[in-house]
């Protein structure tokens, strides 16, 4: 996963900070307890089936400016996961034709897949009876399979991990933000022992509050951030607007960051731009925008889950069990010899009323 990917939906390491602590302040009492109520009501609305979406650009501006972009999007719904990466990924919807040839044989009993892969997009999917990874070397190519076993198989293991930690994470942006040392927990946002609030101000009694304060540098507890986040009732008491900053005997670094927020019983999206300047070992800015969507999809069609959404065919071994010949012949039986007592006893009560 590239280092970008990483900054913008990074896997969480830093369930910590923050914290009034304990009775300190009213005003942050306040805020932390909103805060608790808050993701839990919008966790508790969001069940599977979940559809999520995600488009991030970067854009780096030092001596030579540089720009990326990414999109994701994931589906689940129980076990069932689907994950698709890179741009230019489709939906399954729209990758039926074109698809590449694959080559599947048979080697010791495992089944095996021939062929390249690219990572300019990936898909990585399961259902009920196997796990699949596919690859798009271009935007408008078909899709080739570039790995397949049953669910739990050791060929499929790291897929399947992939997946998990997808599907783990599908609320992960309701109740996290992004920090300069990774992703805090808002859940635990004021329960660090280390913090230490400077301030809790709020212009008015239906307003925003901002709370000032510092808390160590994850990994770097000699080093100290200094934090000013502003929680907005309007937004369900979470974060729409923080700046934090750090110096060190090798430079400086801030992290300027805004949020919009729009959240129903069963759709939360979040538009962030985030604006991280540092001068090690040069003077950077990085420019983050995302855009993320977590929303119920009661009419998730559980065939997406499968290759044929992509163009592709159920390799041999993989394919849905078919029904033997002799099973509808013993249910059609089964259902004349009902439909011949019922019509007898029918007869039997018609003749004693006659």
């Amino acid at each position: 996963m590239n280092s970008f990917l990483g900054r913008a939906i990074a896997v969480p390491v830093l369930a910590l900070v923050g914290g009034p602590a304990r009775g300190t302040d009213p005003l942050v009492e306040e805020v932390s307890r909103e805060v608790r109520r808050s993701v839990a009501q919008i966790e508790g609305d969001l069940r599977p089936p979940l559809k999520t979406h995600t488009t991030s650009t970067a854009t780096a501006s030092n001596n030579k400016s540089q720009s990326s972009s990414l999109e994701f999007r994931t589906y689940l719904t129980g076990e069932n996961v689907l994950f698709l990466e890179g741009s230019g990924t489709k939906q399954p919807e729209s990758a039926r034709s074109g698809a590449s040839v694959v080559s599947v044989v048979k080697e010791k009993g495992e089944h095996v897949v021939t062929g390249m892969g690219s990572q300019a997009s990936t898909v990585s999917g399961r259902n009920s009876r196997y796990t699949f990874r596919l690859t798009q070397a271009k935007k408008g190519d078909g899709w080739l399979l570039a790995n397949i076993g049953k669910v739990g198989a050791p060929e499929v293991e790291q897929v399947d991990n992939y997946l998990n930690l997808y599907r783990d994470q599908a609320l992960q942006f309701v109740d996290q933000v992004q920090s300069l040392d990774g992703m805090m927990k808002l859940s635990t946002f004021f329960e660090s022992d280390r913090f230490k609030l400077i301030s809790a101000t709020r212009p008015n009694p239906t307003g925003p509050v901002t709370i000032h304060f510092t808390r160590p540098y994850h990994g770097a507890p000699d080093l100290t951030i200094e934090c000013r986040y502003t929680f907005d009732p309007a937004s369900r008491w979470l974060p729409v607007e923080w700046v934090e900053s750090v110096t060190s005997p090798d430079g400086t670094r801030s992290q300027r960051v805004n949020r919009k927020i729009v959240s129903s019983e069963h759709k939360f999206e979040t538009e962030t731009t985030i604006v991280d300047t540092s001068n090690r070992p040069e003077p950077r800015t990085t420019t983050y925008k995302s855009r993320y969507t977590v929303e119920t999809d009661n009419d998730l069609d559980q065939a997406r889950f499968t290759l044929p959404a992509y163009g592709l065919p159920e390799p041999p071994g993989f394919a849905p069990a078919k029904t033997p010949w002799f099973v509808w012949l013993l249910v059609t039986a089964a259902t004349c010899l009902c439909l011949a007592v019922g019509f007898r006893l029918l007869g039997r009560r018609l003749a004693k009323y006659s």
